[in-house]
């Protein structure tokens, strides 16, 4: 009886939720929130705030793997040791805080182009390198 329940009160905070949008944006806005969970592969069921706190994580994560396979690299292919490791990071990080604020005015196009004309590197994020 209790899995019954959890899921009928899924379905009625899924509905609350979809009449919420509904209310605030009209049926075109809950048509746009099931293609984007879709797209996604996020659950009907999960709010909003846990969208934004599930997405801050991965983006976290995401970056604590890259800062550390790029460290590894620097390292195994060119002898970085720690002064030089660290230097790396305070620069890469702050490449990154700027491509995330929305205020700096740097987009990952610009990284793109600035890679393709100073390196001669045509990265296309999701499609590896293009030399």
């Amino acid at each position: 009886m209790g899995k019954i329940d959890a899921m009928m009160a899924g379905r009625n905070e899924g509905l609350a939720y979809a009449l919420d949008i509904v209310r605030n944006g009209g049926v075109e806005a809950l048509e746009e929130e099931i293609r984007l969970r879709r797209l996604q592969g996020i659950s009907l069921n999960i709010s909003d705030k846990e969208v934004a706190a599930m997405k801050r994580e991965i983006s976290r994560q995401t970056v604590d793997i890259v800062c550390a396979a790029a460290c590894l690299t620097l390292h195994d292919a060119f002898g970085f040791g720690q002064q030089r490791g660290l230097k790396f990071l305070r620069r890469f990080e702050s490449k990154i805080d700027a491509a995330v604020d929305p205020t700096s005015g740097v987009t990952l196009e610009d990284y793109l182009a600035a890679v393709k004309d100073e390196m001669g590197i045509d990265l296309q994020v999701s499609r590896g390198l293009g030399v």
